[in-house]
């Protein structure tokens, strides 16, 4: 169960990140330079293939085109990721800055369909 004790305390990569907003958007504003904090810590071809697109298609779970890197989605404007409770992360290419958002709590599903209404419109 998402929140849970054992799910906070497990060592699940793709989930399981707990951080605070400043300190992802921190990370999203050395993921990219090639010769930043994160880059220096992998070979200069994984870091390419880190931030480029490796796998591109359909998300069924996102219901759009989406591109993936090694750990991001990648459009033309935008390296970033979305969370659960709608935590976001993302590095602006184009504009060069990093931005995040994490909430309180991971909530419900309760305004699910309000909220799928509004974006709809």
């Amino acid at each position: 169960m998402i929140n849970s004790e054992r799910f906070r305390t497990c060592n699940f990569p793709a989930i399981a990140l707990h951080a605070s907003a400043r300190r992802l958007a921190s990370f999203y504003a050395d993921v990219l330079p090639p010769d930043g904090p994160v880059a220096r810590l992998l070979e200069p071809e994984l870091h390419a293939a880190y931030v480029s697109g490796q796998a591109s298609g359909h998300d069924r779970v996102l219901d759009r085109e989406v591109t993936w890197t090694l750990g991001f989605q990648l459009d033309e404007d935008d390296l970033g990721m979305g969370g659960a409770g709608g935590c976001s992360a993302w590095r602006s290419i184009s504009h060069g800055y990093a931005a995040a958002y994490v909430s309180r709590g991971l909530g419900d599903h309760d305004r699910r369909e309000q909220v799928w209404e509004t974006l709809s419109r």
